[in-house]
């Protein structure tokens, strides 16, 4: 494994044809982390699921998905921003966008491709965080 860290940024359209970069980051960080192929190709898996799932809240006009893969010297970290709502939205769509992200993964099968999920929503902006620990240990 190595000491340093390493980023990518990708900023996304809701269109299924950009996953394949989201998958090659996640895969790419994966190995410079010293992971196994396996461990590899699940890290890239995971990331494409959890941006598939995402695209369907991405309701306002020109809505974009940010997404950043990044290696830390303990973790991997997929981190997938967006706005949440419109202006003008009820209390029960910004609910349902809330709940939707964990209805449309299987959340069994992410698991077990990485070790946890954190979901904040903060001033109308989401951030799912899919972690893989490298080493033992919370992250």
């Amino acid at each position: 494994m190595t000491a340093d860290s390493a980023r990518i940024e990708l900023h996304l359209s809701d269109d299924e044809r950009l996953l394949g970069a989201v998958g090659s980051a996640g895969a790419f960080i994966a190995g410079r982390a010293g992971l196994e192929s396996d461990a590899q190709a699940a890290m890239a898996v995971a990331a494409e699921e959890a941006c598939r799932a995402t695209f369907p809240l991405l309701r306002c006009e020109n809505a974009k998905l940010d997404v950043t893969v990044e290696q830390f010297s303990d973790r991997i970290e997929v981190t997938l921003t967006y706005h949440e709502t419109r202006q003008g939205e009820s209390l029960a769509e910004r609910e349902f966008a809330r709940n939707a992200l964990g209805a449309g993964v299987d959340k069994i099968k992410l698991l077990s491709k990485i070790d946890k999920v954190r979901h904040r929503t903060e001033g109308g902006i989401s951030k799912t965080t899919l972690v893989k620990n490298l080493q033992p240990g919370p992250a």
